[in-house]
């Protein structure tokens, strides 16, 4: 018997897909799901608080505009949190609801970065699947 017959630590394989809670972001984690249950691979779901949203909060040069009030407001950190914090609990339910429905297993990640610079930490996956952004939001 060979060598490799014998070793028992094969790396599982692994599909990354970047979350968020746009409109489409359901049809990329459905074709990831899709895409991890025929290669035989776990999926793993990464939402990324970004920094530089964070960044707005408590900055007196910000300021939010209503339809509804007649006066503008400050932003608090803890406002954009607690609205990151429902994201989070969303992306990681609409992951388990993929996963179960296509009886693959998945694990979910949550890091406080830039995507560019999140995805360059990672341990290597074998393949990372993002949405593009409209064509009128620069990134």
């Amino acid at each position: 018997m060979s060598e490799k017959a014998h070793d028992t630590s094969v790396r599982r394989r692994r599909l990354l897909v970047a979350l968020d809670r746009a409109e489409d972001a359901q049809l990329l984690l459905d074709a990831a799901a899709d895409m991890a249950a025929r290669m035989h691979a776990e999926l793993t779901g990464l939402f990324i608080e970004d920094m530089d949203l964070l960044g707005l909060g408590d900055n007196p040069l910000i300021r939010m505009v209503s339809a509804h009030a007649t006066a503008t407001r400050s932003i608090a950190t803890h406002e954009i949190e607690r609205v990151l914090r429902r994201e989070v609990a969303a992306a990681r339910a609409a992951l388990e609801r993929v996963a179960n429905a296509r009886h693959i297993h998945a694990s979910f990640e949550v890091r406080r970065d830039r995507l560019t610079s999140a995805l360059q930490e990672l341990e290597e996956p074998d393949l990372i699947l993002v949405r593009r952004g409209p064509r009128n939001v620069h990134h």
